[in-house]
C-alpha cells in the first residue's frame, strides 16, 4: 500500500488510534498537565486569532472537536477534512450549513478553494508536507493568509521513547519534525515561527503521574516554570522540546 492507504487503513481499521496507548495511563500528567495544557491552548489561541472573518481549511480533523470549538469562538467558516472515513462520519453530527463542512480528504492531494487560514494538528507527521505544504501555499491560501499547525519535534529523547513504548498505538509512516525539517521551513518561508513546549515538564510530569492524583500538582507546576524559563532564556534547546506550534505566513 501506498504511504496515504496506510495511513487511512489504520485510522478506519485499528481501534488502538481511537484511544489512548498504555503510557497516557501509566504517565499521563505529561500529557494533562500545566505545560500540556499550555500546549493545547496556544494552539488553539495561535489558530482563533487568525480565523476572525476566515475562511479556514482543516487537515486532519479528527472527530471534528477543533473546528466545532473554532466556530463557536469565531465567525469563521470551516472546511476541515480528514483521510479516515470512519472520522469524517462522526464527525459529520457536528457539521453546521454554511459554517462548518466535514470532507474526507487525504491531505497530500490536492483540494479546492482558497482559503484565509489552513490548520492542522498532529497531521504533519503523517504525511510528506515538505510538497503539501508548498502547494497549499501556493494554490490555496489566499494573500495575506497563514498557516497553524501543531506538531511533535523529532529531537526529544523522551518523545522517542514514548514512541518507542507505544510503537503499536502509532502508524508506521510518523515522522516528526526534525531539525532539518525546521530548517527547512525556515529557508523555504519569509516568515515562519515555532514555539515549543514540553522539556523538563516530561520527565516531571512522568514522576508525579504516582505520587500525585491530579495532574495540576507542584512537580507538573515546576516543569512548567523551568520550560517557560528555558525558553526565555537558551534559545538553542527549543528545538529538544516535545512539540510545537508552527506558524507558517508565506508573505
Amino acid at each position: 500500500m501506498q504511504r496515504s492507504d496506510r495511513e487511512r487503513h489504520s485510522y478506519d481499521t485499528h481501534d488502538a488510534l481511537q484511544g489512548r496507548p498504555w503510557v497516557h495511563r501509566v504517565f499521563g500528567h505529561i500529557f494533562r498537565g500545566p505545560n500540556a495544557q499550555y500546549g493545547e491552548d496556544l494552539f488553539f489561541r495561535t489558530v482563533a486569532e487568525r480565523a476572525k472573518g476566515a475562511h479556514a481549511l482543516e487537515l486532519g480533523c479528527g472527530n471534528g472537536g477543533v473546528a466545532e470549538r473554532l466556530i463557536s469562538e469565531t465567525d469563521a467558516t470551516v472546511l476541515a477534512t480528514d483521510i479516515s472515513t470512519r472520522q469524517v462520519e462522526q464527525a459529520q453530527v457536528r457539521a453546521i450549513e454554511g459554517r462548518l463542512e466535514f470532507k474526507e480528504l487525504n491531505a497530500e492531494d490536492p483540494v479546492d478553494g482558497h482559503y484565509d487560514l489552513i490548520y492542522g494538528r498532529g497531521v504533519l507527521h503523517h504525511v510528506d508536507f515538505r510538497p503539501t505544504l508548498l502547494r497549499l501555499a501556493n494554490d490555496n491560501l489566499n494573500a495575506g493568509g497563514a498557516m497553524v499547525f501543531r506538531e511533535p519535534l523529532g529531537a526529544n529523547v523522551m518523545g522517542a521513547l514514548y514512541r518507542l513504548m507505544s510503537r503499536d498505538d502509532h502508524t508506521e509512516d510518523e515522522r516528526p519534525i526534525s531539525r532539518a525539517d525546521l530548517r527547512w521551513f525556515k529557508q523555504t518561508f519569509r516568515g515562519f515561527w515555532f514555539y515549543p513546549y514540553g522539556l523538563a515538564s516530561l520527565p516531571l510530569g512522568a514522576i508525579s503521574s504516582p505520587l500525585f492524583k491530579d495532574a495540576d500538582n507542584p512537580l507538573t507546576r515546576l516543569g512548567h516554570r523551568l520550560d517557560d524559563g528555558l525558553l526565555r532564556r537558551v534559545g538553542p534547546v527549543q528545538p529538544l522540546f516535545r512539540a510545537a506550534v508552527l506558524v507558517i505566513d508565506p508573505g
